[in-house]
């Protein structure tokens, strides 16, 4: 190779290199672009899905809760149904359960005498359901969170957590709910229309 072609290569690879560094940023840049437009875009709709969100609860909150649903003869059937549409929705078994009933003026630990207490409460009656639920810990926490923010009325009380042999979540709880013959108000016969 004479002089005068290893100058020409010397020249030509140099620019050859910066042209060829110039694309790959210049196209990076391209992805770039695209990728920060895309997350504009995500944030927006996780923006409108939160206000939807918000306002799905504002108008929960603005049903309120009521405290007994309308005693039938399908109250159990609704109500277990409910229970088995909340434990698949956040992936919880139910095992068993066991149901009890008794006049809610017979509650323990109550602040009001007890007169006052039979009172406020007759026709109201008390009905429990004794249930073993198996999951994961999360989901079993989730099934609990989704009754209470529930708009029926529920107690629950005597949870008892364990692990079984497949390394999954026993929980033993007993979930109360309300039964009465005393009219509703507007809420309640929603829910028990459902």
């Amino acid at each position: 190779m004479n002089n005068t072609t290893m100058r020409i290569v010397g020249w030509v690879l140099p620019i050859v290199g910066m042209l060829v560094a110039c694309f790959l940023v210049f196209k990076q840049y391209q992805h770039f672009q695209d990728a920060q437009v895309a997350n504009l875009a995500a944030q927006q709709r996780l923006k409108r899905a939160n206000e939807t969100l918000v306002e799905a609860k504002k108008q929960v909150n603005d049903m309120g809760q009521f405290a007994a649903a309308p005693r039938s003869k399908d109250e159990e059937t609704r109500f277990l149904n409910d229970l088995r549409l909340r434990a698949a929705k956040v992936g919880v078994v139910i095992a068993s359960w066991k149901t009890t009933t008794a006049p809610a003026a017979g509650a323990e630990n109550s602040a009001q005498p007890d007169n006052a207490r039979i009172a406020l409460l007759k026709g109201v009656d008390r009905v429990s359901s004794e249930l073993n639920l198996n999951g994961s810990y999360s989901a079993c926490r989730a099934f609990i969170q989704d009754l209470t923010e529930s708009t029926r009325l529920y107690t629950i009380n005597n949870a008892t957590w364990s692990r079984n042999s497949e390394g999954g979540t026993q929980l033993a709880i007993t979930v109360s709910r309300y039964v009465t013959d005393v009219p509703l108000t507007a809420p309640a016969a929603l829910e028990a229309k459902s």
